[in-house]
């Protein structure tokens, strides 16, 4: 679609999904990152448009096919969240900030300076 004959909302639209991606990849390189202190799993799943975040120590075994990750996130990119009405790129950032802390801490706890 030419860009003059955008609307205005398909063009909020389309900045707000160029933001989310960006963070959604910023949170990807920081599991990257970080692998060496704590295991972020990321995934999105693309028929339902979701992305879903796992957190576990660095110390998990993955040998038990039913571990539960100490902290868990997943949530549609296409509609605000239900109890507060935060967007997709809201909650990504609160998402991120979190991350921010578990890894902070995590290094704490390795005796690594953040």
């Amino acid at each position: 679609m030419d860009t003059a004959k955008k609307t205005a909302v398909e063009m909020l639209d389309e900045a707000r999904e160029r933001k989310c991606r960006d963070v959604i990849l910023g949170i990807t390189e920081l599991s990257i990152d970080n692998h060496e202190i704590i295991h972020i799993h990321t995934q999105y799943s693309p028929h339902v448009n979701g992305f879903c975040v796992y957190v576990y120590p660095i110390t998990e075994e993955y040998v038990d096919i039913e571990i539960a990750p100490f902290f868990r996130v997943d949530f549609s990119l296409n509609r605000n969240r239900f109890e507060d009405n935060a967007t997709p790129l809201q909650q990504l950032l609160e998402l991120e900030d979190k991350l921010l802390a578990l890894i902070a801490e995590a290094k704490d706890k390795a005796g690594v300076q953040a």
